[in-house]
């Protein structure tokens, strides 16, 4: 057990051993995120897509994913409209806020409209 003497702060670490076959050392990583956390915006029907466009002093027209929010609203999904930011406390966001959300996590229940990072 390691033991500490002198200045300790609140950070954390931790440490790990491992056993990989050499060129093998990249793992993937899964992480549950629930996008509503992050959303500032609930949009459930077209008129409320509207008044939200409206009331940020948008066209229709001027926004790319519109159409595809209409689409989703008559499925039945609900349009979570939100941003992250890169001076977070939560590293999560602030990678989020780097990269984007992943195209990866698309399924037929969860499609990405827009998703921008890295500014």
């Amino acid at each position: 057990m390691k033991t500490r003497n002198g200045f300790v702060s609140n950070s954390s670490s931790s440490s790990f051993v491992v056993a990989a076959k050499k060129g093998s050392t990249k793992i993937k990583l899964v992480i549950e995120v629930d996008i509503a956390d992050f959303a500032d915006h609930t949009i459930l029907n077209v008129k409320q897509l509207d008044k939200y466009l409206d009331d940020d002093g948008l066209e229709k027209d001027e926004c790319s994913w519109y159409g595809n929010a209409v689409k989703a609203l008559k499925e039945g999904k609900a349009i979570y409209k939100g941003w992250f930011a890169d001076d977070s406390d939560k590293p999560l966001e602030v990678f989020l806020c780097s990269h984007g959300i992943p195209q990866e996590t698309e399924t037929d229940d969860f499609k990405i409209l827009e998703s921008e990072g890295g500014y």
